[in-house]
């Protein structure tokens, strides 16, 4: 893992006005959810909107893009929705209190 700095956040078209000042980021491939700070969470969480369980909408949902050495990196539905075998869509996105990275 090492440590990079995110410079923005925005879901879809709405940038959500984090991470201008910068925020500290950790790259681990080997983990399936995206984890960030709560408050950052929420926001995020509120723009993308419902995941339906049934998986019926999540190829509609936006894009999450992070700003990083001023290149546009998007995450996709694809990548952030999770499909669990007997259990339907869920958001693999979680905040983790006192947890300073993303």
């Amino acid at each position: 893992s090492s440590v990079i700095q995110m410079n923005g956040v925005s879901v879809g078209s709405k940038d959500l006005n984090q991470c201008v000042l910068g925020c500290s980021a950790i790259v681990d491939s080997g983990t399936s959810l995206l984890v960030a700070p709560t408050n950052y969470v929420n926001d995020i969480i509120a723009a993308i909107g419902q995941v339906n369980s049934d998986c019926s909408n999540w190829q509609s949902l936006p894009n999450i893009n992070l700003k990083i050495n001023g290149n546009q990196y998007a995450i996709t539905p694809v990548e952030y929705v999770l499909n669990i075998t007997g259990q339907g869509c869920m958001l693999g996105i979680q905040a983790m209190d006192g947890f300073p990275y993303w």
